[in-house]
């Protein structure tokens, strides 16, 4: 049932269900489908017609709010209206993000690798403390980032967020701008796009990854 176009779910608002607070988004912001199949329409209203949908990780950039507020499965919000393949497209929201959603593990995975980044990290800060204790003189070239970059469970989310889709998008920026591949990522504004292009940049400068790794970025 879940898996149904979330459009849908809009036709059966239930006006008594606990309400969520709601993001609120900017024009141009890059923002993120959270559910499966969200129902892209032709006008910010239920009876808009229906010309597509995106999947989940799929992102947008905000050209502006639009429509009035329905609440949808206890969300309140309006309409988000951005370019869907060269033209006008509207989506509920509600089932929007700022943040990326996971993609390639269980939210019970995603736990344990959030606390498995924080214990590496807190060993490396710990590691580096005692360093600069035990050589006063010199200095540590590590940049400061390297000990908050969370290494573990990115690559494979990176790696799957980066849908054909998306790159095919990215590659005609490149041709139609003239731009380069790292201007075009730069530009699209996904962030699992991003993550993957700037990985081997974390391994140039943080030199440990803790055997982390990912294949080449499919662009240059």
């Amino acid at each position: 049932m879940f898996s149904k176009i979330y459009g849908l779910i809009g036709l059966l608002t239930v006006a008594q269900l606990p309400l969520q607070a709601q993001e609120v988004f900017t024009p141009q912001q890059v923002v993120y489908s959270t559910v499966d199949a969200l129902r892209v329409r032709d006008r910010p209203a239920l009876d808009g017609k229906p010309v597509g949908s995106l999947g989940k990780g799929d992102s947008l950039r905000v050209i502006t709010l639009a429509g009035e507020a329905i609440t949808v499965s206890g969300k309140t919000a309006r309409w988000v209206e951005f370019d869907f393949d060269g033209r006008k497209g509207y989506v509920f929201a509600g089932f929007l993000s700022s943040d990326m959603p996971i993609l390639a593990h269980t939210p019970a995975a995603w736990k344990k690798i959030q606390e498995k980044n924080s214990k590496y990290n807190a060993k490396r800060i710990k590691e580096a403390e005692e360093w600069a204790k035990a050589n006063p003189d010199d200095q540590n070239c590590t940049p400061p980032s390297c000990y908050s970059t969370e290494l573990f469970g990115w690559p494979e989310e990176y790696k799957k967020g980066c849908t054909q889709r998306k790159l095919a998008a990215i590659k005609k920026l490149m041709s139609t701008k003239g731009i380069s591949a790292y201007e075009a990522v730069s530009e699209y504004g996904d962030g699992y796009c991003q993550g993957w292009q700037q990985w081997p940049m974390i391994e140039m400068n943080c030199g440990d990854t803790a055997g982390q790794k990912m294949p080449a970025f499919p662009l240059e």
